[in-house]
């Protein structure tokens, strides 16, 4: 605990990064304030909050997110499917499930920078939802296909920690230490694939 205070400033050794949250939240506020109808703004808020454990507020600027999403100008793809995680981790998960599968075809409707990466972090948060719904086929079903998804396109752009998160579902979906083995290895080297930082890409989760 002394150790964890003198590198992080603070005693609860179970988010070190929460005062760079804190901090990054306050900015992503100011630059709303500046620019209300900066979708990425909120959508890195919403996130933001999510991994404070901030749920209403998360869902909130998520929910503004995708308003600014479904306008002309919109600039991100499938908020939905972060709206999604952010409401599985809140025990949210029939609605988490719906909210994540029309992430999903959004983000296959559009061409975006991001779209193979998102379907990937989608795909693995449907996997992770179906777990705690007991839905084993399910959850091996989404994690197959994120695999197969993000094996095919190694260089999308943050896309090794979807794969890593995939795998790491897969071994324990079915106990499979080959999948485990792969995801540390994969995720040690940093060769095969992008690592790049991304909202529910980053290396805590």
């Amino acid at each position: 605990e002394e150790l964890c205070e003198q590198i992080t400033g603070q005693k609860d050794a179970s988010d070190p990064h929460r005062r760079r949250r804190e901090e990054g939240l306050r900015l992503l506020q100011r630059a709303i304030e500046l620019d209300p109808r900066h979708g990425w703004a909120w959508l890195a808020a919403g996130m933001a909050h999510t991994e404070l454990g901030n749920f209403r507020e998360s869902r909130w600027c998520l929910e503004k997110a995708l308003e600014l999403e479904m306008t002309p100008q919109g600039e991100t793809a499938g908020v939905e499917g972060f709206l999604g995680e952010c409401l599985r981790r809140a025990g949210e998960l029939d609605e988490a499930r719906q909210r994540s599968l029309a992430g999903i075809e959004a983000v296959e409707k559009a061409d975006h920078f991001y779209r193979d990466t998102f379907r990937g972090v989608f795909l693995a948060s449907l996997g992770r939802i179906a777990l705690q719904q007991h839905h084993v086929e399910a959850a091996r079903a989404a994690f197959n296909q994120a695999v197969l998804h993000l094996r095919g396109r190694s260089r999308a752009r943050a896309g090794g920690h979807p794969f890593v998160q995939a795998l790491c579902g897969l071994a324990q979906t079915d106990r499979d230490e080959g999948a485990f083995e792969e995801a540390l290895d994969v995720f040690r080297r940093r060769e095969a694939f992008d690592f790049f930082f991304m909202y529910c890409c980053v290396d805590d989760m």
